[in-house]
């Protein structure tokens, strides 16, 4: 938010599990004008993460409540996948 790179963030991938406690999702997040990726996830949770292509890494970042995001990667051309994960295991996007 503070960066500006949200004004133009788009989602670029989605998954969504299903188990006992209803439905989690996570979404890819791209700023095209900041050339970030990030990851979303639906609720309160610390486990979220963005992963670029070759194995760089950024974890939690913040939450508002209601969604939570990891950091943002600067990724120009490398693919990044998202992340989140509980008890029902590992949620991943495709890489983009």
């Amino acid at each position: 938010m503070a960066s500006g790179c949200s004004a133009t963030a788009r989602t670029i991938g989605h998954t969504s599990v299903y188990g006992t406690g209803g439905e989690q999702w996570v979404n890819l997040r791209r700023s095209d004008a900041c050339k970030t990726n990030w990851a979303q996830v639906d609720g309160v949770s610390s486990n979220v993460k963005s992963v670029q292509q070759g194995g760089y890494t950024q974890g939690f970042s913040s939450t508002n409540g209601q969604n939570s995001w990891s950091k943002m990667i600067y990724s120009p051309a490398e693919c990044v996948v998202a992340y989140c994960w509980g008890s029902w295991g590992v949620t991943t996007t495709p890489c983009y």
